[in-house]
């Protein structure tokens, strides 16, 4: 995910209005005004700003993760080094923050479907469980092959209905911890 984050407008734009501080402006600006006009004034609008400092931003900023090492890297590329470092500092941290919403949209996401499956195989189960009944209350002395076929196919309707509803409250169960351990991960960030 991250080489696709580091890449996107919604990345870059964050990282642009951040402010660093340079030596060759002796003060802090935004990224954006470094990499465009610096300290004159704006001559544009802040779009064409962005679009201009895009190309100029993703070229000082490289991905690689070598096949034989564990560890991705990022590296950024400044004229300054202490502007470099500070640079990198907020990228990581943007691509931390931008991962994590993106990590839990997913989990809402999962939890939303699981939850609609939920009411629906409820429904589903609470139908065979009616069907069943009534067909039991219908037929108490059950003797003829087929009436004992269909009690068994109502049968495992029912069961097939439980077994989905089971493994749907599972792994509900299982996206609120996920949800809540990404809770817990952004507690310890800040």
């Amino acid at each position: 995910l991250f080489p696709e984050l580091l890449r996107s407008r919604t990345f870059a734009e964050k990282v642009l209005d951040k402010e660093f501080f340079t030596e060759k402006y002796g003060k802090k600006l935004k990224l954006l005004s470094i990499l465009t006009h610096g300290d004159k004034p704006a001559p544009a609008g802040k779009d064409t700003l962005v679009t201009n400092a895009l190309s100029k931003f993703f070229s000082m900023i490289s991905y690689s993760k070598p096949a034989e090492n564990k560890f991705s890297k990022i590296r950024v590329v400044a004229l300054e080094p202490v502007f470099s470092r500070d640079l990198v500092r907020e990228v990581l941290i943007e691509l931390e923050k931008l991962n994590r919403f993106y990590k839990n949209k997913s989990v809402n996401e999962k939890i939303s479907f699981i939850e609609q499956r939920i009411i629906s195989v409820s429904v589903e189960l609470e139908s065979s469980e009616k069907r069943l009944k009534e067909f039991s209350e219908k037929n108490l002395q059950i003797s003829s092959p087929s009436l004992v076929l269909e009690e068994e196919r109502f049968q495992r309707d029912v069961e097939v209905s439980k077994g989905v509803y089971m493994t749907l409250k599972q792994e509900l169960e299982l996206a609120k911890i996920e949800e809540s351990g990404e809770d817990n991960s952004d507690d310890k960030i800040r």
